[in-house]
């Protein structure tokens, strides 16, 4: 789901520095994965210099974009600090591929491992697979490579993470993504996947555990509002999650908003800079 209206992209400089060897959790890298999943909705395959130019501002440079099957994604890089993004388009709701996609929670077997993942979101994938790896592969080793989307998006960018393990692959952030499969998967995952959930955003919630026993993969981070100011936090108990869910009725379907969940990760991203 794109955004309500469109705000800057990278409008906090000082955050565009992102800490490329940390492998644990970043407050930048997570604002900044944000955008580039917020710009995977830009409708690239039409015209790609408002994608080109957005991604100048942060210092990145497009590589490539992939469209197939109605899947989206671009893969652009920053050869000044040798980092380099794979973001996946979420859904959009005039798409009837992207809704099939969501509904497919039919199981298949993945390699390696031999777990089972959304069907749904394997051949969404599949349909862009080559064609990312031949991309991938002209990458040099000594870039750091991040897998990012919003919602479908996350969800896409997991499952790539499940079958394309590489050596430079550093980290998997996903927004507002849902479950991807079931848990014997997860072991075929060999790097950190950060899942961030605005508030009482639905989709996250979605498929229901029971069903065909769906779980996430990675480490949550909730982001929640204390005082007026966005926070984040490792749990969010469900009667609290619930609780704001019925003060805020509005919330559960507008938290899945890519902007909000931009806006308040740039927020704690300048409360907790350190320099």
């Amino acid at each position: 789901m794109p955004d309500d209206f469109a705000p800057a992209y990278f409008a906090f400089p000082k955050l565009l520095t992102p800490p490329i060897l940390r492998a644990a959790y970043s407050d930048r890298t997570s604002w900044l994965m944000c955008e580039m999943s917020r710009l995977a909705y830009v409708l690239f395959e039409q015209d790609a210099k408002p994608l080109v130019e957005s991604l100048s501002i942060a210092g990145f440079e497009l590589l490539q974009t992939f469209n197939s099957a109605g899947t989206q994604a671009f893969l652009a890089i920053n050869r000044l600090q040798k980092i380099a993004v794979l973001s996946f388009r979420g859904t959009q709701t005039n798409s009837l591929s992207d809704i099939k996609t969501d509904l497919n929670f039919r199981l298949t077997k993945i390699s390696g491992a031999g777990g089972e993942i959304s069907a749904g979101f394997y051949n969404a994938f599949e349909a862009v697979r080559a064609d990312i790896k031949i991309a991938l592969d002209k990458l040099e080793d000594n870039v750091a490579l991040y897998f990012t989307g919003h919602s479908l998006g996350g969800a896409l960018a997991i499952t790539a993470a499940n079958l394309m393990a590489r050596d430079n692959l550093a980290a998997v952030y996903t927004f507002g993504s849902p479950r991807v499969g079931r848990k014997d998967a997860d072991v075929s995952l060999k790097i950190p996947v950060y899942r961030l959930i605005n508030d009482t955003d639905v989709v996250p919630n979605l498929p229901p555990m029971w069903l065909l026993k769906y779980v996430h993969y990675g480490e949550p981070r909730y982001i929640v509002l204390k005082n007026g100011r966005p926070m984040l936090q490792l749990e969010y108990p469900f009667w609290a999650r619930f609780w704001s869910s019925i003060t805020d009725p509005k919330g559960n379907v507008g938290d899945h908003n890519i902007a909000p969940y931009s806006q308040r990760l740039a927020q704690i991203a300048e409360d907790r800079f350190v320099a």
